[in-house]
């Protein structure tokens, strides 16, 4: 502690520090009609003995702020005319006038901040004045707002913030709805701001509107029902009078809901009209279809594989693209609401369908599936896989009894179905009965002859031992010829890739990188020396943690012969290798391109997968496309190349594809 005459020193000696500190540089004019300058022109001229706050300084030039015209600028003053000088800080009227402004914006946002009007507080320093920029006072301000805006951005404060627009909304909803007022109810809640989606709140808006919206069609339970029962009898005039006469009387709140119920009578009697069935095109049942927001609602609503919560990025040339992976039980809840909003559409109760299918929930599934079968009426092949999948689930749980009812309703509205035959065969062969499941799987079995699953199952059942051989060393031209049918061109509208045909469901494996953002995705397929394009092609199944998509056609109108799938796991290095894929350069597809290589190295771990390195050679466009052994065996899917390295390219364990693919749909054993 420092003695008492040691004390009465140091204050001096403070008080001359902070003093030094205190002082700004001054210029004082020495001259009369001194020249103030900005660039060559000048634009003011200061009498002697006028001082300047000196802004900057260069050289023997000093920057100093001048008024002209009534505005204040920024000008140059030469040392020929001045000289310096210091000044206590604060001297500078810009300087106070900023510094008082920021101190009383301050007390306001404060006040604000404490009554939750942050956005109003940040608005106070948006619009600082402009004069006060580059005074401290205005880079504080600049921070005070910046503090502001990153409290206003967090999520706690974004909470609270959809709470009280929630509470708001609902309460204004509330009474609307007790006044009959429903569609301005509806309206409300359908406004709830797209700021707060990640919000829980944003949920309970969307089941509020969920309920309203019930409310609303209550009255015509007995109407959709009514509906439904004479279009399925093909008495489409009466159906139409009866939503006519509904639409006149009701109120304004369950129009949308009519015009779509009249969309639907149309377009079942148009497919009737025209004896449209079973249309091979997903969404030609649909009426909400033309919407593109509705397809890509849609989109939430298919099978996305991998650890719930976490983000994966994917690469798409020089693009990244973050993909969430949804928690399968939002899922469901958002499609029944979609359900719910789209009353007339077999679509999103088939995909809420396989969404359920994936949980214990059996009967739910089979629900959604009749619904779909209800909805879509055999326009198209959304009835037939309806059909077909809930047998399955039903195959798998033990109750073939219901299984074969089903099947045999389907084959009663398309009885050369070889799909539906197929599993009618695994069904009866599951109940026992041996005599009509060989019938139903020789029946297939001529429709589509090449279904090595239901031979081996159709060898079984005559107590065969299986006559398919070991799969044998193939010259490279006999390999080609045996698998180019299968290897396909994916084309999405915004790029291409390859694919190949991995089941007899009409099944086809790419990379996800391939469709991503893909505005329709069309598969063209080289048959008997002729290019086929095959359009109405569905994303079924997205892993991002591995970079693959399975997509899905209607193997009923288009013959796929799937490929082999072999293993990586025997895969030896040096062995030879064949790449059939479609690289693109300079903007044309070189399709049906094929590459031949060894294997550098059988097992390359990257980001936690498993890939084949090789030497043949891979291109942009060959992503997606498969790796064989010189059997004729898919062993990879061809994903990776890099770029700074010449001849290495890699392909994807097969064994990687063949886990996502039994998850497509709900197997029958």
């Amino acid at each position: 502690m420092p003695t008492p005459r040691r004390a009465s020193l140091a204050v001096p000696l403070l008080l001359a520090i902070l003093a030094t500190h205190a002082r700004a540089l001054e210029v004082v004019v020495t001259t009369d009609k001194a020249p103030i300058m900005v660039g060559t022109k000048v634009v003011a001229t200061a009498a002697k003995g006028q001082v300047y706050t000196v802004v900057s300084k260069k050289g023997a030039w000093y920057g100093v702020r001048v008024t002209v015209g009534g505005q204040t600028i920024s000008g140059w003053l030469h040392g020929n005319y001045c000289k310096e000088r210091h000044a206590v800080a604060g001297a500078d009227p810009l300087e106070a006038a900023a510094e008082k402004e920021f101190e009383r914006r301050k007390a306001q946002a404060e006040k604000l901040e404490a009554e939750g009007k942050l956005k109003e507080a940040i608005a106070l320093f948006d619009n600082f004045p402009t004069r006060f920029w580059k005074t401290a006072a205005g880079k504080k301000a600049m921070r005070y707002g910046y503090e502001l805006q990153k409290k206003l951005d967090s999520p706690e404060h974004l909470e609270a913030e959809a709470k009280a627009e929630f509470l708001e909304r609902k309460a204004k909803a509330d009474q609307l709805a007790a006044a009959g007022k429903l569609q301005q109810a509806i309206e409300v809640l359908e406004k709830f701001p797209a700021r707060y989606e990640a919000t829980e709140w944003a949920k309970k808006a969307r089941d509020h509107l969920a309920d309203l919206r019930r409310k609303a069609r209550a009255a015509l339970a007995s109407l959709e029902a009514r509906v439904l029962d004479l279009v399925g009898k093909g008495d489409f005039e009466t159906a139409l009078g009866e939503v006519a006469d509904a639409e006149r009387k009701a109120p304004e709140p369950v129009r949308p809901y009519l015009r779509a119920a009249k969309a639907f009578v149309e377009l079942r009697k148009r497919a009737a009209q025209s004896n449209q069935r079973f249309s091979p095109k997903f969404t030609a049942g649909d009426v909400y279809a033309p919407d593109q927001d509705f397809r890509a609602e849609l989109g939430r609503l298919l099978h996305v594989a991998g650890p719930e919560g976490k983000v994966v990025q994917i690469r798409r040339g020089p693009q990244v693209i973050n993909i969430k992976i949804p928690k399968l039980a939002e899922q469901i809840a958002y499609g029944e609401r979609l359900a719910e909003e789209h009353p007339w559409s077999p679509l999103v109760h088939l995909l809420v369908a396989r969404l359920c299918a994936r949980t214990d929930d059996l009967e739910k599934s089979l629900a959604h599936y009749a619904r779909a079968r209800l909805l879509d009426g055999g326009v198209s092949v959304v009835t037939l896989d309806s059909y077909l999948e809930a047998a399955r689930l039903l195959t798998k749980a033990g109750r073939h009894d219901q299984a074969i009812a089903l099947l045999r309703e389907s084959l009663g509205r398309k009885d050369d179905d070889f799909l539906a035959l197929a599993a009618l065969a695994r069904a009866l062969a599951a109940a026992g009965n041996r005599t009509k499941a060989i019938a139903a799987a020789k029946r297939s079995l001529e429709l589509r002859p090449y279904q090595p699953r239901l031979q081996r199952l159709l060898a079984e059942l005559r107590g065969e031992k299986p006559k398919e051989k070991p799969p044998q060393p193939l010259k490279l031209p006999e390999l080609v010829k045996k698998v180019e049918e299968s290897c396909l061109v994916v084309l999405t509208g915004t790029g291409s890739g390859s694919g190949f045909v991995v089941s007899e469901d009409g099944l086809v494996a790419t990379n996800l990188h391939v469709i991503l953002g893909a505005r329709g995705i069309q598969l063209r397929q080289k048959r008997k020396g002729k290019f086929v394009s095959i359009p109405n092609v569905q994303a079924i199944l997205l892993d991002p943690t591995r970079d693959i998509a399975l997509l899905k056609v209607d193997a009923r109108s288009h013959p796929l012969r799937p490929l082999r799938l072999g293993t990586a796991r025997n895969v030896q290095p040096a062995e030879d290798v064949v790449v059939i894929g479609n690289p693109g350069m300079m903007g044309r597809i070189l399709d049906y391109t094929i590459t031949r290589g060894i294997v550098s190295n059988r097992d390359r771990l990257i980001n936690g997968m498993h890939y084949i390195q090789t030497d043949a050679a891979v291109n942009p466009g060959n992503s997606g496309g498969p790796m064989f052994n010189m059997r004729g065996e898919v062993i990879g899917m061809v994903t990776l190349k890099v770029i700074a390295m010449e001849r290495a390219g890699f392909a994807l364990h097969i064994d990687h594809v063949r886990e996502r693919i039994a998850e497509c749909f709900p197997e029958s054993g």
